[in-house]
């Protein structure tokens, strides 16, 4: 004789094809009507740059744009007044690099990039 009572009837059901379920999932889909739907991805946005190349979404220009930007862009520089090529030599000749870079409020390395950059 066989005992009802310890057999275990699921009161879930799929909402799509109405299977009785024994684990209750999120979306009240068994697993094949749950492989069935299609998912809802968000669709991936690409950025560009102004010249058409595509950048990382948290940029507002591609580097080359922006290496452009900065060469022209004369107040981005922190000493916005360079002293010439010749200048530069002289105090450098009298004080040496730690001492012009401290009139410039610059490092003496920076010194050293200005010094070669002008020379070029």
């Amino acid at each position: 004789m066989v005992n009802y009572k310890n057999i275990k009837i699921p009161k879930h059901k799929c909402k799509k094809c109405g299977i009785p379920l024994n684990r209750i999932y999120k979306t009240g889909l068994c697993r094949e009507c749950y492989d069935v739907e299609p998912k809802n991805y968000k669709p991936i946005i690409k950025n560009y740059c102004s010249c058409g190349s595509e950048i990382n979404k948290r940029s507002k220009m591609c580097p080359d744009c922006y290496i452009k930007k900065q060469k022209s862009d004369i107040t981005l520089r922190k000493v916005k007044n360079r002293p010439s090529l010749n200048q530069l030599l002289e105090d450098v000749k009298n004080n040496g690099y730690l001492a012009t870079g401290r009139k410039y409020c610059v490092s003496d390395n920076t010194i050293r990039k200005w010094i070669k950059k002008m020379s070029k």
